[in-house]
């Protein structure tokens, strides 16, 4: 192999290296974009989650209230129930 076709495989060689260099550093940069969108969508989820169990703690906290409410109130019925029955008994036996 003659001195020129040494230089022209080394200046090819160094070309291909070059163009390997560059895919890689793309590789790299992409990579590193992906890896940014992964962190920004994590922190969504995170945020979701955490505005969920907020949610859910509120929505149980007003289930316990409403359910509360309705027993007293159900408790008021069945005890002004219990007062009519006691005056129709004694209305019945009355007449």
């Amino acid at each position: 192999m003659d001195r020129e076709t040494a230089d022209d495989i080394k200046r090819f060689v160094k070309i291909l290296f070059e163009e390997v260099g560059q895919k890689i550093q793309l590789l790299a940069e992409g990579q590193q974009g992906i890896v940014q969108k992964i962190e920004v969508i994590e922190q969504g989820i995170k945020a979701l989650d955490e505005g969920l169990r907020y949610e859910i703690v509120e929505t149980r906290a007003l289930v316990k209230l409403s359910f509360s409410e309705l027993d007293r109130r159900l408790s008021t019925l069945e005890h002004n129930y219990a007062e009519i029955e006691q005056r129709l008994s004694r209305l019945e036996r009355a007449s």
